[in-house]
């Protein structure tokens, strides 16, 4: 990772999934001066999760998920509980997202919510999406040298710009699960789920 992060120019960025560890947090510090995590819904990044490892059949996670389980529900349990069988291992639901949140309490990171940076085309508000790239360039760079103009038109050309972007809809998960489902993430995530501000109850 030190390698990679060395490699880094002023001007350039990285992205990628990097759990949050003392060391890691070093290393972040020596080579990159700005950092942004972003979250989603645990609900709809589960879904989300499934659709990229079935459209991937090289994944690490395709053998088990889709070839010895035989429903979306048993698919989704194994997701959010997490496995280790012979097959591999896939951390739960929970353990990846604690893993992320600490970024948080850095100096030089800025958390922020994927619901609040898709706009209208993904479901959400754009003037939320304007506020939230607002705050994306001052904790980059503050100036006063871009319009609303230039935010408006920065929104409008950012949804859908990275390979693994699909559909992009927040709140699909409504629509999607059933009782059961929801049943599960109550049972495993409900806490995690306010914590994040995406349920204030577990009457949802």
């Amino acid at each position: 990772v030190g390698s990679l992060l060395g490699r880094i120019k002023p001007g350039q960025y990285i992205i990628g999934h990097m759990p949050y560890s003392d060391a890691g947090n070093k290393l972040v510090q020596k080579h990159i001066s700005k950092n942004i995590t972003i979250i989603r819904d645990p609900r709809d990044m589960a879904l989300s999760m499934l659709s990229h490892i079935r459209e991937r059949p090289l994944h690490m996670a395709h053998s088990y998920l889709y070839s010895n389980l035989q429903t979306d529900s048993e698919r989704l349990f194994a997701v959010v509980h997490g496995y280790n069988n012979e097959f591999g291992r896939l951390v739960g639901l929970e353990s990846m997202y604690r893993s992320m949140l600490p970024w948080g309490d850095e100096q030089d990171n800025i958390t922020l919510k994927f619901e609040d940076l898709v706009g209208e085309k993904g479901g959400g508000q754009d003037d939320r999406q304007h506020s939230v790239i607002k705050k994306i360039l001052n904790h980059i760079e503050p100036t006063n040298q871009v319009t609303d103009k230039h935010i408006a038109f920065m929104g409008s050309e950012s949804f859908g710009k990275t390979t693994t972007f699909r559909k992009g809809q927040i709140g699909r998960w409504v629509s999607v699960l059933d009782e059961k489902d929801k049943g599960l993430f109550k049972e495993s995530i409900n806490d995690l789920l306010i914590e994040l501000h995406y349920e204030s109850n577990s009457d949802w």
